[in-house]
């Protein structure tokens, strides 16, 4: 990273762009610098749906707001959905735009689902079961289950109806959906029976 020094809330984003981040990956993406939520929103939209989080480090009242300021200047209200650990922020976001999706992202237990009065939920894979489904929907919450970076894993949480996933591999995700959607429901049957197998 050269010599410059990164520490929290005192970085501006014209010496974070000065960062290397790709090298490491590979020597082609040398080039690469830390994109800004404005140059993820102008390549999104129109073409696929964002969804954000709002992470918290310290406190830091403006993050929701300016966050919405620049969904709103991109016209993308409609493209974006929000969500955060703090709830604090998900009802920031309702106020600032009830628009928007906001969802909740838990870690723990969550106790009485009726109140929450979320838009979604983001729940770890391991906390994504059939009851919590059951219990979702019968509120009219969506679920959405993160990290989820495998098959096995995708296929687990189609089963049980999850309406969402989070992923580090986007292309393994699509492709793994497209393929299971494509199997007939004798073949999907089967599959709910392969771990009797391993």
């Amino acid at each position: 990273m050269g010599n410059i020094r990164i520490g929290m809330g005192q970085t501006t984003y014209r010496d974070l762009s000065q960062v290397d981040i790709g090298s490491l990956f590979h020597p082609d993406f040398k080039r690469e610098r830390i994109a800004r939520l404005s140059d993820f929103l102008s390549a999104a939209a129109g073409k696929i749906r964002l969804l954000i989080e709002l992470k918290y480090y310290g406190e830091d009242n403006l993050l929701a707001g300016e966050t919405f300021e620049l969904i709103r200047r991109a016209g993308m209200e409609k493209e974006v959905q929000i969500m955060s650990l703090e709830l604090k922020a998900v009802r920031q976001i309702q106020r600032l735009a009830p628009q928007i999706a906001a969802g909740y992202v838990f870690a723990a237990g969550l106790g009485n689902l009726a109140r929450l009065d979320v838009g979604f939920l983001a729940v770890p894979t391991g906390q994504a079961t059939s009851k919590l489904m059951r219990k979702a929907h019968e509120k009219s919450l969506l679920v959405y289950a993160w990290t989820v970076n495998d098959v096995d894993g995708i296929l687990d949480l189609m089963e049980i109806g999850i309406d969402g996933l989070i992923t580090d591999d986007p292309a393994l995700a699509f492709k793994a959906i497209k393929d299971i959607r494509r199997l007939s429901p004798m073949e999907r049957l089967v599959l709910r029976f392969r771990h009797l197998w391993d």
